[in-house]
């Protein structure tokens, strides 16, 4: 049975993305507990952070966004897209298209799943 400290996950949702928060400080050339220090918290907590064990509060986030000199946007989750025919939420695929997917509560497939998704001219200006 592997460690508690392995096993350990978060109760809610994470207000960041673990990847980015591990992106942005290898890109500022900071160890982890260069960053932790600089933001005034333990280096134990940064790691927990950056792997996705415990969720940091807005004004840690903000925090380190600071020390980062990004925007905390930057940090934060991903938002999933949606299929513009049911609204059924997808991650972004490298492919273009919308997954395959089933319309609830009709129980049938949708039109649009598996079709590249059309982004409107005007948005793309």
């Amino acid at each position: 049975m592997p460690p508690r400290s392995q096993t350990r996950r978060p109760r809610k949702p994470l207000r960041h993305n673990p990847d980015a928060l591990r992106e942005a400080r290898e890109a500022a050339r900071l160890t982890q507990a260069q960053l932790a220090a600089t933001v005034g918290i333990s280096p134990g907590f940064y790691s927990e952070l950056e792997s996705g064990q415990r969720g940091a509060s807005e004004d840690t986030l903000a925090r380190i966004a600071t020390a980062l000199r990004l925007p905390v946007t930057l940090l934060e989750p991903p938002k999933p897209q949606r299929c513009p025919w049911c609204r059924y939420p997808y991650a972004p695929r490298a492919d273009g298209r919308i997954p395959l997917h089933v319309v609830r509560p009709r129980g049938r497939w949708c039109p649009r799943g598996g079709t590249p998704v059309v982004v409107p001219q005007a948005a793309v200006a």
